[in-house]
């Protein structure tokens, strides 16, 4: 069982809902928890239908500020139980743990002058010490200096206050893997900065229950914040895929890759008793040369998007303000590579309609 957490800074941008989709395809997450959306529950629907979620809970947004979703699966038998316009919490269904645990999600109030509301909102939202508990999310607050590079220091009383409420609230930092730093400004020069301001908290009955769980931060896109991916439990079933038959996509127009494998397949010479069998024959062979063009434009198509979400990883990772540019360029690369597969998936969804 594993959970994605974003702040993706508005689902109205088809770029934000396109790295969504390959996220929730690589990860396989059970839950998914999205910051500020930016959108209503109308729109949310269709995101889930894309998504191919079960059910979904969303507190609009107000105007093109805010908004909160979370999505999750059948199997994973949850139910909401608290929310306002900073948090969804939810009870789980869970055997090992007496019945159920819970999961908080959490926004926390990106006006300084407000973020006390937020930890007074968590204190609220505590359980019994006995009862397994998970919270994450942007918590718009840094624990220490450390987690701040660039820009004037942080006050020390607003990194306090936050150490406070998670003392008080009996919740332990779960690290991360990956990059330290989940937000930046995307300026230049001295006007950089980058903070780690998401993250996942569980008290000490949640981390007894699940020994091997781990956060990992993952390549930013689109959106300031990088999202989150928490690995509850590390037995991840392989997906067992049927083979599709071979049939013209329209995503292979944007490949010149694929005009060179017809012109190949149709500049081989048959022999065959007339002109229709020679036909015949040429479209046989037609279809098998795209079938392997297809499977190997698949394959690289896979290991390019991996290659170029972790050259994003390393940039973002060593990024001071200077390779901005880079890393804008790197990130239109995977655009244009999720734009290919989002016209295949439009083209045969066209085709079940």
């Amino acid at each position: 069982m594993n959970c994605l957490s974003w702040n993706c800074q508005g689902l109205g941008n088809p770029r934000i809902v396109n790295n969504l989709q390959l996220m929730v395809q690589n990860k396989s997450p059970k839950f998914v928890f999205l910051m500020e959306t930016k959108c209503n529950r109308f729109k949310l629907e269709t995101v889930k239908r894309q998504l191919k979620f079960d059910n979904s809970f969303v507190v609009d947004s107000i105007g093109a500020r805010g908004g909160l979703a979370f999505l999750w699966k059948e199997e994973a038998e949850a139910e909401v139980v608290s929310y306002t316009q900073h948090h969804i919490s939810l009870i789980v269904k869970e055997m090992r743990a007496g019945g159920y645990w819970i999961l908080t999600d959490f926004y926390g109030n990106p006006i300084t002058s407000k973020r006390h509301e937020s930890w007074k909102l968590l204190q609220a939202l505590t359980p019994t010490r006995s009862t397994s508990w998970v919270c994450i999310g942007d918590f718009n607050e840094i624990l220490r200096y450390d987690e701040k590079w660039g820009g004037p220091l942080r006050p020390y009383n607003q990194m306090e206050a936050f150490r406070e409420a998670v003392c008080r609230c009996g919740l332990n930092d779960m690290g991360f893997n990956g990059g330290k730093f989940t937000w930046s400004n995307g300026r230049y020069g001295k006007a950089f900065t980058k903070e780690r301001l998401d993250r996942a908290f569980c008290n000490n009955a949640w981390a007894n229950l699940f020994v091997n769980s781990k956060v990992y931060t993952l390549p930013t896109l689109n959106s300031d914040h990088s999202p989150l991916w928490i690995v509850m439990d590390l037995m991840h079933p392989s997906l067992i895929r049927s083979q599709r038959p071979c049939r013209f996509e329209a995503w292979w127009t944007l490949k010149a890759s694929c005009f060179k494998a017809v012109e190949e397949a149709w500049d081989i010479p048959r022999v065959a008793p007339s002109k229709i069998l020679q036909i015949v024959e040429g479209l046989k062979y037609y279809k098998q040369k795209l079938s392997q063009w297809s499977n190997q434009q698949r394959v690289d198509h896979k290991r390019e998007v991996k290659e170029q979400l972790k050259l994003i990883s390393t940039l973002q990772d060593r990024n001071t303000g200077h390779l901005n540019e880079e890393i804008k360029q790197v990130q239109k690369r995977v655009d244009s590579l999720l734009e290919a597969k989002n016209l295949k998936w439009k083209q045969r969804a066209r085709k079940s309609g």
